[in-house]
């Protein structure tokens, strides 16, 4: 990409600058039984995390196109304060087990490619559509985590920890909606 312009030294500088590889660490699941541990890979300031700022930079506002995505607690009363029950109605939250271990991450660039084309976005940026589609590669598929001493890759999923990660799982999960629920037949006040 530099030799092609579409980026400058001092970005390639940022893109490479750090080596350190992430480390794992658990966190308490304390709205669950029992408390379970939720393993999270701590991708800050580590060898991928440059290359996911760089490209959540440029797919951030697709964050707006999202529908159904609540972004904060705050935000959730404020829609569901209106909403009104009838007597056979009953509010659900529903919770998806290990979402972002459960998200096919080449499925995930391919919806947000997808949705990259359709905003319009990549007409206003000096990358193809291949350039962000490698970069997300990158930032995803190589989920290394150093664990007592010894090195582990992630397989499958989305990187827990990883900044592209939150983003990427609500394009994923506004896509499925939009796919799937349609095929239910129950007139819907909210999703």
């Amino acid at each position: 990409m530099l030799e092609q312009n579409k980026i400058t030294d001092h970005n390639k500088y940022y893109l490479t600058s750090t080596d350190d590889l992430p480390k794992i660490r658990g966190q308490p699941k304390l709205h669950k039984t029992d408390t379970p541990m939720r393993i999270v890979t701590c991708s800050r300031d580590t060898i991928t995390s440059p290359i996911s700022q760089f490209i959540f930079r440029i797919i951030k506002e697709l964050r707006t196109t999202l529908s159904g995505v609540v972004c904060s607690t705050s935000n959730f009363i404020k829609v569901i304060a209106y909403v009104k029950l009838n007597q056979d109605e009953h509010l659900a939250s529903l919770d998806i087990h290990d979402l972002y271990k459960n998200i096919p991450v080449n499925k995930a660039i391919d919806i947000t490619l997808k949705r990259l084309d359709e905003s319009k976005k990549l007409d206003k940026l000096p990358f193809t559509k291949t350039d962000i589609k490698e970069l997300l590669i990158l930032a995803l598929k190589n989920s290394y985590f150093q664990f007592n001493g010894k090195f582990y890759k992630q397989k499958t999923g989305l990187p827990m920890g990883n900044t592209l990660s939150p983003i990427l799982a609500d394009i994923y999960m506004d896509e499925y909606h939009k796919q799937y629920l349609h095929e239910v037949n129950i007139p819907n006040k909210i999703w």
